[in-house]
C-alpha cells in the first residue's frame, strides 16, 4: 500500500497565472513522454470521470500540474498520512488523493473498478495505464484503487485545518471500510452529488469515527460540529415545497436529514468536552494559505477556443439587435445563421457563458447605429435564442452581474417593453400558433442570472411580459394562463428573486382587467361555467404565500361575485330530478363545494342544495347502476360532505346517508382529528354504530351488493360473451371463478379459430368493444362495493370512542366476520378490477385497519389457542399495517397478551415461536428479553460457563438477527443476561464482546428509523417556530393531537412513510430512555437551519418554556432560560432538547412541561453543580413555588444497570479489580457515585463500593464552567445583581459541597469516626453506622448494613418508623450537639452531616439496628466551627436585635471590623423562613468576603434535617432548640446545654440561662423563629 506520491511541482506556471488560465490547470504542458491513443484515451476518461460531481482533476496522475494544485494536494497528502498513514499501511489500501476545480464544497472516495473493467474489456491483457503512473506494484493488480477526492470549494468554505481534518477523517474512515467489507473491490464507489452533505447514504457513524480519528491525530473534535454547520450553511440540501414530498424525498435521500447528523456530531462532541479530553482545549489551526486556492468549478467542459465562442455571441447578439425577432427563432421556421449553429454545437462552463454574455453586452455597446431599443432587444433574444444555455443554474459572478447590469440600465431608460413582449409572436400562423412568450419566461425572465442582472433597469417588463404570457396562443387574452404564470413565480424560492414582486403586481394587473361574459356563459366538463371552474383554480392556488393569496381574492372580487351567482344558477338547474349525466354528478358537487371556499352560498340557496343532496343521496342508493363518475367517486369537499350528514338527520335516512357518505370517502386517506370533519363524521359513525356491533359485522361480511349486481353481470356476459348459466351470479367466488378463465386468454379471439381474416377482425372488435363496456362499468362499481365495506369500517375506525365502545364484549365470532369482511372487500376489488385487465390493489388505510385492531384488542382474551391468537393477529396486521399505531396503546395490549400466551410454553415451542414472522416486532424490548432468558435456562445461572453462555447468546442473537432487527431487545437481553448469570468484569466481554460494525454497515432497523425521522425533520423544519415546537411536543407525548400540517402530510398514507413513521416514532419515544428522547428531540434544533439559529425561533423557544408559568416566576424563569442558552454556547440545542425531550407526567396538562419541570431541569442540565444548587435555592422563598419540586426531583443522571456497573468498573479498575470480589446488585445510582454490592469471597462476608461514574470529576469541572457562566450572565447588570446576587454569592459553597463527592479519603475517615461515635442504644434499639476500609480509583469500600430504607418502612409501618427513627433522632441530635455514644456533655469535634435523610438510613427490624449509611457530604467540625454555626443559628432565629447580630457577624468572619450592617441584614431578617433567612445570609457573607466553613454550613443544615425528622416521628425538639440558642446568646458554652438536656437539673439551669439574658428580647415563636418546624427545609 501506498497513499500515492506527493506531486512534483511544475515550474513552469505560477499560482496566479494557474487560478486565472482559461484552461484547466490539469491541462497544460504536454506530457514528457508519449502516449499511444489508447493510453491518452485512458488519461482522458481518468479526466472526465466525476467532472459533473468535481468539476475539472487538477492533479492528473501523468503530466505537469500547476505549482499551486501540486502544493494543495501535497498538503492533503501529508495531512491524510498523518491521519490515518499506518492503517491505510496495514490494510495495504492503494489510496490516490486528488484535487478537482469544483465550488461546491465536496469530499468522496471514489474506486476505479468500472474504469480498469471497461479498458480489460477492451485491451485485453493489457496493464491499465493508470496503475503505471500511479507505481502501483503487480502483486496488487487484482486491488482496486481507491480515490479520496476534494474540491477547491471544499477548502474554501472550511476556516481551520482541524474542520479540514474533520472531512478527510470521515472520508477515510469510509475508504477503510469500505475495503474490509468488499476486500476484492467487487462493488462501485462513488459520489453521488456535487455536495458533501448531501451524499445520499448513512454518514453518522462515520462522522462519529471520524471524530476519534482526528483527535487522536491532534485536531480539535470541535471542528467536526463546526465544519458541518458550516458546509450546512453554504450548501443547504433542497427539497420539494409540499409537505409530503418533502417527506418522500427526505426518506429516499437515504441518509440523515441535516439536525440528525449535526445532532448526532454535536453529542459526539460534548461527550469529548465533559470527558475533560485534552483534545477540545487544543487551538484550532486556520487554514494554511496553500489550501485558499482559486480555481474555475468547470463542471462543464469549456469551449476550446474562448475568443472564437465570444466572436460567436457577438455577432448573434448584433444579427437579433433589430426590432423585429427574425423568423429562424420562430416555432415552425428553419434556417438558423451559422454563429447560432455553431453556439449550439460548443458545450462551455459558467465562466465561459458568464464571458461571453459580458463580450455581447461591450459589443452591443459599441455599436453606433443601433438604437437603445434594438440593443436590449438583442441582448435578450440572444439569451432566448440560446434557451437554458445562455443563463446556466449556477450563479454568475457579482462583477459578471454588475457590467451587465450597468449595460441593461444604460439603455433600459429608453426600451419599451411592449415592442419588445409584441416582437415574439408568430405574425405567419394562426391565432393558435405557439409563440415565443413562454419560452422568454421559461428560459430568460425566471432565471436567477438574469434577475440579477436586470433587477430595476428594464421598466414595464414584467408587466409586459405577463401581457404577452396570457395571449400566447392568440391575440385575446386567456385568464386561465394566468394561474401558471402565478406558480411559475413561486417555484422553488422564487418569490424572493428581484423581479419577483413586479410580476405579482403584474399578475393582480392582468387580473383586475379580465372580462368574464364568455366564461360565464361556457360551461365546462363538471357542468358549472368556466368562470366557476377558473376561480376554483384561481383562488385554490397553493403555492402563493397567504397575503398575496389574500390579493388575489381582493383584486379578482368581481369575478367571486359573477362565478358565485352563476354556480348558484346552474346548480340549482343540475340537481333537479332526474339527473342528467350522472356520471358527470361526482365532479361538478366537488367543483361546487370548492367553490365555497372563495364565495359562501347565499341562505336560500344552501337551504336548498341541502334538500336536493338529500334527494341524491336517496337516488344514488337505490336506483340500479348508479355511478355518479365514470372511474371512482372522489372525496367530497367538506361542506358538501358535512350537508350529506346533516340531510341524513334532518330527514331520517339514515341507512341511505351512510351508504352515499361512505361510498365517497377515501379509505385509505385517515380523517384528520383537527377541524370541523370529525364533528360531523363522528355523528355519522355514532349513527352507524348505533345498531349494534351484531348487525355492523353481518353488514361488513355479508354487504347488500343488489343495487349492482344485474348490470355488472350484464356487462361480465356482454363482454366474454357467456351463457347465463355460466355466471349465475356475481358473487366474489363466481367472479373467482371467470377472472381464472379470463386470466388464461380464453376469451380472446385467436386467428386460427375463424376462416376469414374479417371475421377475426370483426370478432376482436367485439371483443374490445366489450372490455370497453365492461370498464365503463365495472370500474365505478368495484370502487363502489369495496368503499360499501373499507369506509364504513374507516368511518367507525376514526373515531377511537365509538369504535372501542361499539366492539366492546362483542364474540370472538363478530370479530371473525368483521375481519373476513375486509379481507372479501380487498379480495373482491382485486378480482373486479382483474376482469376488466387492471388487477388494482385496493388501499384499506388506518382508520379501517383501527377498527380491526380495536377489535382484536376486545376479544384476545376469549381467544382460546395461541394458533388462533396468532392467525387473527397476522390477518389484522397484513389487513393494514400501519394499525398497529393507530392508537397508543393498541401494539402494548396486543403485546401483552402475546407475552402471557408465550410465557407458558416450553423452551422448544418458544424458540420456534420467536422465530415466527411478526413476533418480536409485537413484543417490548423487556418480554422480548425475558422470553430469550427462559431459552437459556440454566445456562443463564450464577457461576455457569462463560464460554459456553457466551456461544449459546451468540446463537440466539444470530437465530433472531438480535442486532440487525431488535437492537433494543438485544441491549435488555444483554442486561439481563449478565445480571442474572452475575457476570464480573473480567468474563462480561467473553459473553458479550464488543459489536464492530463499520462505518458503512447500518442496521436495517438503525436505516430504517434515519429516514423515517429525515422525513418529519424535513417537514418541520419549513414549519414557523410554533409548528416545530408543536412537532416536539407530540413525539414526546405531551400533545394529544397531532399537528394539523403532519395530519395534511401524511393523509395520503397508503403512498408516504410519513403517517407510520409519526405514530411509530411517538409510540416509541413514550417508551424510550431519556437520552433517546434528548437525541431525537435534538434532531429538530440543531444545524444552521434548527430553531435556535434565528432570533425568532430562540424567542418562539423561550416563550414555549414559559407560556404556562405563574406572572410571578416568569421574569426569573426567563432570566434562567436565556442564561443557559448563553452558558451551554455551541451545545445550546442540546440544553434545550434535554427539557423537551422530559417523558410526561401523568394527569399533566396537554403540551404542558409544568414549571417545576422547567426549573428542575433547566438546573439539572448542569450536572452535579447545578443539582446542588438547586438544592439550596429550594430553601429560599423565591423558589417556593419550586420546593416540592427541587426536593422530591428524581436524580437527573441515568441509573446504571448490572451489564453497565460491570463495564464502569472495567473502566475504572482495568486489571485491577480482584477476582475474588463478585459483584452481584447494583443498589443505587447517583449523579456522582455508584452504590454496587460485591461478596468478598476470602471473607465470605457483603460488602459495598461507592464508585465515581465515568469521566464524572471531568465533567463536573465542565459543569461548573458553564455554570459560572450561567451566574454571570445572570448577574450582568447591576439591576440583575440586585435581583439575582444572592445566587452568586452562593458559588463557593456550592464548589466546596461539590469537591466533597471526590474526597473520598476524607468521606473514608469520616466514616469511620462514624463508626466509632454511634454505638446508642435507646429503648432496645442499636444505632450504628457502617465501617470504610479503603479508597481505590474513586472508589470508596465498605462494609454492607442489614435491613430496609426509612423511606421504605415508613410507607409500611409508620409505627415501627417511628420507634427505630426515634432512636436514630436521638443519636444524630447528640453528634450535632459534639455528644457520641459515651454520653459526654463536653462537645467534641465530630463530624456534620447535612445529607440525613430517610433514604439514608436502613431500619432491620429483626436485629433492631438503624443504621446511618452515607456520609459522603459529612464534614468533620470542630468546636469553634460548631460555635460559629451557633451563631448562625442564632441571627437566623431572630434571637438578636439587627445591630446585634450584625455585630455577631462582624466578629465571627471579619475579626470585629463592620463590613455587615443592620440595614444589609434588614431585608434578610424579614424573611419568615429560617432557612430561607440563612441562605440568603449565607450569600450575604460571601459576597462580602468572608469565609464561612463548610463545616458550619453543614451543622446548619444538618440540624434542620433534625428539626424535620424530630416533627415527622411526633417528637419535636423546638424548645431544646430555643434553649441551646438561649444558652449560646448567654454567652454559656455548649457543655451546658449538654449537662442539662434530659436531665432532672433541667428547670435550674434554664432559670440560670434566663436570668442570664433578662437584657435580650423574647425569641420569636416557632412559626418564625429558630424553632420553627411548621414548614421544615428537609434538603440538601
Amino acid at each position: 500500500m501506498k497513499i500515492h506520491q506527493r506531486t512534483p511541482h511544475s515550474t513552469h506556471q505560477s499560482a496566479a497565472s494557474s487560478a486565472k488560465s482559461h484552461q484547466p490547470p490539469s491541462q497544460t504542458g504536454e506530457p514528457k513522454d508519449e502516449l499511444d491513443w489508447a493510453a491518452k484515451r485512458e488519461l482522458d476518461r481518468w479526466h472526465r470521470r466525476l467532472r459533473e460531481e468535481m468539476g475539472v482533476l487538477t492533479t492528473p496522475p501523468h503530466g505537469e500540474v500547476a505549482p499551486a494544485m501540486a502544493q494543495a494536494r501535497n498538503y492533503l497528502v501529508d495531512l491524510v498520512q498523518r491521519l490515518a498513514g499506518p492503517d491505510i499501511s496495514k490494510r495495504r489500501l492503494d489510496l490516490r488523493v486528488e484535487l478537482f476545480s469544483g465550488d461546491v464544497p465536496q469530499a468522496a472516495i471514489e474506486d476505479s473498478k468500472k474504469m480498469e473493467d471497461d479498458w480489460r474489456s477492451v485491451q485485453g491483457p493489457r496493464r491499465w495505464p493508470v496503475r503505471d503512473w500511479l507505481e502501483i506494484p503487480e502483486s496488487h493488480d487484482h486491488k482496486g484503487i481507491y480515490r479520496l477526492v476534494v474540491d477547491v470549494g471544499m477548502l474554501r468554505s472550511l476556516e481551520t485545518e482541524d474542520e479540514l481534518a474533520f472531512v478527510l477523517a470521515q472520508q477515510l474512515e469510509r475508504a477503510l471500510d469500505f475495503h474490509k467489507q468488499d476486500p476484492e473491490n467487487e462493488e462501485n464507489v462513488s459520489p453521488s452529488t456535487r455536495s458533501f452533505v448531501d451524499s445520499r447514504d448513512m454518514q453518522v457513524a462515520a462522522d462519529q469515527a471520524a471524530i476519534k480519528r482526528m483527535a487522536d491525530a491532534g485536531f480539535n473534535p470541535r471542528a467536526a460540529f463546526h465544519a458541518l454547520n458550516r458546509l450546512y450553511t453554504k450548501t443547504p440540501i433542497e427539497y420539494p415545497e409540499a409537505d409530503l414530498d418533502r417527506a418522500l424525498t427526505a426518506a429516499a435521500h437515504n441518509h440523515e436529514a441535516e439536525g440528525i447528523r449535526v445532532g448526532a456530531v454535536e453529542v459526539e462532541v460534548e461527550n469529548y468536552v465533559r470527558r475533560g479530553e485534552s483534545s477540545v482545549n487544543r487551538e484550532m489551526t486556520p487554514m494554511p494559505a496553500v489550501l485558499k486556492i482559486e480555481a474555475r468549478p468547470q463542471y462543464s467542459k469549456p469551449v476550446d477556443d474562448l475568443e472564437k465562442f465570444k466572436g460567436n455571441y457577438r455577432s448573434l447578439a448584433e444579427r437579433l439587435a433589430t426590432d423585429k425577432t427574425p423568423n429562424w427563432m420562430l416555432p415552425g421556421w428553419d434556417g438558423a445563421p451559422p454563429d447560432y449553429e455553431a453556439l449550439t454545437l460548443e458545450d462551455g462552463d459558467r465562466q465561459d457563458k458568464e464571458e461571453a454574455l459580458v463580450a455581447a453586452a461591450e459589443h452591443l455597446d459599441g455599436l453606433s447605429g443601433k438604437t437603445p431599443q434594438q440593443k436590449v432587444n438583442g441582448m435578450l433574444r440572444l439569451m432566448l435564442s440560446l434557451r437554458r444555455t445562455a443563463l446556466p443554474e449556477e450563479g454568475f459572478s457579482a462583477e459578471a452581474n454588475r457590467k451587465l447590469h450597468t449595460f441593461m440600465d444604460k439603455y433600459g431608460k429608453d426600451w419599451n417593453a411592449e415592442s419588445f413582449i409584441d416582437s415574439l409572436k408568430n405574425p405567419t400562423y394562426g391565432e393558435e400558433e405557439e409563440t415565443l412568450h413562454y419560452s422568454f419566461l421559461d428560459g430568460v425572465l425566471f432565471k436567477h442570472n438574469f434577475q440579477d442582472m436586470a433587477a430595476g433597469t428594464l421598466p414595464g417588463l414584467a408587466r409586459a411580459a405577463t401581457r404577452g404570457y396570457l395571449n400566447k396562443t392568440g391575440n385575446e387574452v386567456n385568464p386561465y394562463n394566468l394561474t401558471g404564470l402565478i406558480d411559475m413565480n413561486y417555484e422553488a424560492d422564487r418569490e424572493t428573486w428581484p423581479l419577483a414582486k413586479e410580476m405579482n403586481e403584474a399578475a393582480l394587473e392582468a387580473l383586475s382587467g379580465f372580462d368574464y361574459t364568455t366564461m360565464l356563459q361556457e360551461t365546462a366538463y363538471s357542468g358549472l361555467s368556466r368562470a366557476t371552474e377558473y376561480a376554483n383554480r384561481l383562488f385554490g392556488l397553493k403555492s402563493p404565500d397567504p397575503a398575496f393569496k389574500a390579493r388575489i381574492r381582493q383584486v379578482g372580487n368581481n369575478l367571486a361575485e359573477l362565478a358565485g351567482e352563476s354556480r348558484e344558477q346552474r346548480a340549482r338547474v343540475r340537481l333537479q330530478l332526474p339527473l342528467q349525466e350522472p356520471r358527470k354528478l361526482n365532479t361538478f358537487l366537488i367543483s361546487l363545494g370548492e367553490s365555497e371556499s372563495w364565495k359562501e352560498f347565499t341562505p336560500d340557496f344552501d337551504q336548498n342544495l341541502q334538500r336536493q343532496l338529500t334527494d341524491i343521496a336517496n337516488i344514488s342508493t337505490h336506483q340500479p347502476n348508479f355511478a355518479d363518475d365514470d372511474r371512482e367517486s372522489r372525496a367530497y369537499p367538506e361542506g358538501i360532505e358535512r350537508r350529506f350528514v346533516e340531510g341524513m338527520k334532518s330527514s331520517g335516512q339514515t341507512t341511505e346517508g351512510i351508504t352515499h357518505l361512505t361510498r365517497h370517502m377515501l379509505p385509505a386517506r385517515r380523517v384528520r382529528s383537527s377541524g370541523e370533519r370529525p364533528t360531523w363524521l363522528g355523528e355519522a359513525a355514532r349513527s352507524l354504530a348505533s345498531s349494534g356491533i351484531e348487525a355492523v359485522a353481518e353488514s361488513l361480511k355479508h354487504p347488500d351488493r343488489s343495487q349492482n349486481a344485474a348490470g355488472m353481470r350484464e356487462a361480465l356476459i356482454y363482454a366474454y360473451q357467456l351463457q347465463p348459466e355460466e355466471l349465475p351470479d356475481t358473487e366474489t367466488p363466481a367472479l373467482k371463478v371467470l377472472n381464472e378463465r379470463v386470466k388464461t386468454g380464453e376469451f380472446i379471439p385467436k386467428r386460427e379459430d375463424y376462416q376469414y381474416q374479417v371475421d377475426y377482425e370483426n370478432a376482436r372488435a367485439r371483443y374490445y368493444d366489450g372490455q370497453r363496456r365492461l370498464r365503463e362499468v365495472v370500474m365505478p362499481l368495484s370502487t363502489i362495493e369495496s368503499r360499501d365495506v373499507l369506509s364504513r369500517m374507516a368511518l367507525l375506525g376514526h373515531n377511537a370512542e365509538v369504535s372501542q365502545a361499539l366492539v366492546k364484549d362483542m364474540p370472538v365470532a363478530a370479530f371473525q366476520k368483521i375481519l373476513e369482511g375486509a379481507e372479501g372487500a380487498l379480495e373482491r376489488y382485486q378480482v373486479t378490477t382483474s376482469l376488466y385487465n387492471a388487477e388494482e390493489k385496493e388501499h384499506p388505510g388506518t382508520d379501517a385497519g383501527a377498527l380491526v385492531m380495536d377489535g382484536l384488542v376486545a376479544v384476545q382474551d376469549r381467544i382460546e389457542s395461541l394458533e388462533s391468537w396468532y392467525d387473527f393477529f397476522n390477518r389484522s396486521y397484513e389487513f393494514s399495517e400501519g394499525s398497529l399505531q393507530s392508537r397508543d396503546d393498541t401494539k402494548r395490549k396486543l403485546g401483552d397478551n402475546l407475552f402471557a400466551r408465550l410465557d407458558g410454553l416450553d423452551s422448544k415451542a418458544l424458540g420456534e415461536w420467536l422465530s415466527k414472522k411478526n413476533i418480536l416486532d409485537l413484543l417490548s424490548a423487556e418480554q422480548s428479553s425475558e422470553l430469550l432468558l427462559k431459552l437459556l435456562g440454566n445456562q443463564c445461572a450464577p457461576g455457569a460457563d462463560p464460554v459456553a453462555l457466551g456461544a449459546s447468546v451468540s446463537s440466539l442473537e444470530q437465530r433472531y438477527e438480535l442486532i440487525e432487527k431488535y437492537p433494543l431487545a438485544y441491549v435488555e437481553f444483554r442486561d439481563q443476561v449478565a445480571d442474572q448469570a452475575k457476570l464480573q468484569p473480567n468474563n462480561v466481554d467473553t459473553v458479550f464482546p464488543k459489536v464492530v460494525r463499520g462505518v458503512t454497515d447500518t442496521t436495517d432497523v438503525y436505516r430504517r428509523n434515519a429516514r423515517a425521522l429525515s422525513g418529519l425533520v424535513a417537514v418541520a423544519r419549513e414549519k414557523s417556530p410554533a409548528e416545530q415546537l408543536a412537532t416536539i411536543e407530540y413525539l414526546m407525548g405531551r400533545r394529544d393531537k397531532m399537528p394539523a400540517y403532519l395530519e395534511a402530510a401524511s393523509e395520503d398514507q397508503d403512498y408516504a412513510p410519513l403517517q407510520e413513521a409519526i405514530q411509530t416514532t411517538r409510540h416509541d419515544l413514550l417508551e424510550a430512555d431519556g437520552n433517546t428522547r434528548v437525541l431525537v428531540a435534538n434532531s429538530f434544533l440543531a444545524g444552521p437551519s434548527g430553531l435556535l439559529r434565528t432570533e425568532e425561533g430562540k424567542e418562539a423557544v423561550i416563550g414555549h418554556f414559559l407560556k404556562d408559568l405563574s406572572a410571578d416566576n416568569k421574569e426569573m424563569a426567563d432570566k434562567i432560560a436565556r442564561g443557559v442558552l448563553y452558558s451551554h454556547g455551541e451545545a445550546d440545542t442540546l440544553a434545550v432538547a434535554y427539557i423537551m425531550g422530559q417523558k410526561p407526567k401523568q394527569g399533566a396538562k396537554e403540551g404542558k412541561l409544568d414549571e417545576a419541570t422547567i426549573l428542575t431541569r433547566l438546573f439539572d442540565a448542569y450536572g452535579v453543580p447545578g443539582i446542588k444548587m438547586k438544592q439550596y435555592l429550594a430553601f429560599t422563598s423565591e423558589f417556593a413555588d419550586f420546593k416540592e419540586a427541587f426536593e422530591s426531583a428524581q436524580d437527573a443522571s441515568m441509573p446504571l444497570n448490572y451489564y453497565q456497573v460491570l463495564k464502569l468498573v472495567q473502566n475504572r479498575f482495568g486489571d485491577e479489580w480482584p477476582q475474588d470480589l463478585k459483584i452481584d446488585r447494583v443498589l443505587g445510582s447517583g449523579s456522582v457515585n455508584v452504590a454496587i454490592r460485591y461478596t468478598n469471597e476470602a471473607t465470605g462476608k457483603r460488602e459495598v463500593v461507592s464508585l465515581g461514574r465515568q469521566d464524572i470529576e471531568e465533567s463536573t469541572r465542565y459543569d461548573f464552567n458553564r455554570f459560572d457562566k450561567l451566574i454571570g450572565y445572570m448577574t450582568e447588570t447591576p439591576e440583575d445583581r440586585e435581583k439575582y446576587g444572592y445566587i452568586l454569592g452562593l458559588l463557593g459553597i456550592i464548589r466546596e459541597s461539590v469537591a466533597l463527592e471526590f474526597k473520598k479519603d476524607q468521606a473514608m475517615a469520616v466514616q469511620k469516626q462514624a463508626n466509632q461515635t454511634y454505638g446508642h442504644q435507646t429503648n432496645g434499639w442499636h444505632v450504628r453506622s457502617i465501617d470504610a476500609f479503603k479508597v481505590e480509583h474513586l472508589g470508596l469500600f465498605m462494609e454492607e448494613a442489614k435491613g430496609r430504607t426509612a423511606r421504605k418502612v415508613y410507607n409500611e409501618d409508620k409505627e415501627l418508623y417511628q420507634e427505630a427513627m426515634d432512636a436514630m433522632a436521638a443519636a444524630e441530635f447528640g453528634v450535632l450537639r459534639g455528644v457520641d455514644s459515651t454520653g459526654n456533655w463536653k462537645p467534641r469535634p465530630l463530624f456534620a452531616n447535612p445529607d440525613f435523610h430517610d433514604g439514608q438510613v436502613l431500619i432491620d427490624k429483626d436485629s433492631k439496628s438503624v443504621t446511618i449509611l452515607d456520609f459522603g457530604q459529612a464534614v468533620p467540625i470542630s468546636n469553634e466551627d460548631r460555635e460559629g454555626g451557633l451563631d448562625l443559628l442564632t441571627v437566623i432565629g431572630k434571637a438578636d436585635w439587627g445591630w446585634l447580630a450584625a455585630r455577631r457577624m462582624n466578629e465571627r468572619y471579619f475579626e470585629g471590623k463592620k463590613v455587615i450592617t443592620s440595614e444589609m441584614l434588614k431585608p434578610i431578617l424579614e424573611r419568615e423562613d429560617r432557612m430561607d433567612c440563612f441562605i440568603h445570609l449565607l450569600s450575604l457573607l460571601s459576597r462580602n468576603g468572608a469565609k464561612v466553613p463548610i463545616s458550619s454550613v453543614h451543622w446548619i443544615l444538618g440540624l434542620n434535617r433534625q428539626i424535620a425528622l424530630a416533627e415527622k416521628i411526633g417528637d419535636p425538639i423546638d424548645e431544646a432548640v430555643k434553649k441551646m440558642v438561649t444558652n449560646h446568646k448567654a454567652g454559656l458554652p455548649l457543655a451546658t446545654f449538654n449537662a442539662s438536656y434530659g436531665s432532672k437539673t433541667e428547670a435550674m439551669v434554664q432559670q440560670a440561662q434566663q436570668a442570664a439574658s433578662e437584657t435580650s428580647r423574647s425569641l420569636v415563636g416557632p412559626a418564625a423563629g429558630v424553632v420553627g418546624v411548621g414548614n421544615p427545609r428537609t434538603r440538601p
